[in-house]
């Protein structure tokens, strides 16, 4: 029985609701959820947010959480870019952001990129 209209759904989320319905239907007894259903659902959760598809799917909220972090991709500590050759004013803006939210954003303007890392590192509070 499906509890939520998938008339109000986007289509690809009420795609995977009816998925899970059908699972649901017939499976037997109290079977795990099948992996490629989890994978569904991470996906879901990306694209969709992480309450709202584990409310639309009937999952624990903490478990779809947990899969989610659980498959990403590690973060890359720093990143250093450097041009080969610099031929007059190079103008750019960098963001970066933590996963926690934390954000820096940083424009630049000028030839002289030997300050950056430093800097970078400074207001990232890494240090290193």
């Amino acid at each position: 029985m499906m509890h939520q209209s998938t008339s109000v759904l986007p289509e690809k989320l009420a795609q995977g609701l009816r998925q899970f319905e059908q699972w649901r239907r017939q499976r037997e007894g109290h079977s795990r959820l099948p992996d490629h259903l989890w994978s569904l659902a991470v996906e879901l959760a990306r694209e969709f947010g992480v309450s709202r598809t584990a409310r639309t799917l009937r999952l624990a909220h903490n478990t779809l959480k947990q899969k989610t972090q659980r498959d990403q991709q590690p973060p890359i500590p720093f990143l250093e870019l450097r041009p080969d050759r610099v031929n007059g004013q190079i103008e750019c803006t960098i963001d970066c952001q933590r996963s926690s939210g934390q954000k820096i954003r940083i424009q630049l303007k000028g030839a002289d990129w030997s300050d950056l890392v430093p800097l970078c590192r400074g207001l990232w509070g890494t240090g290193q």
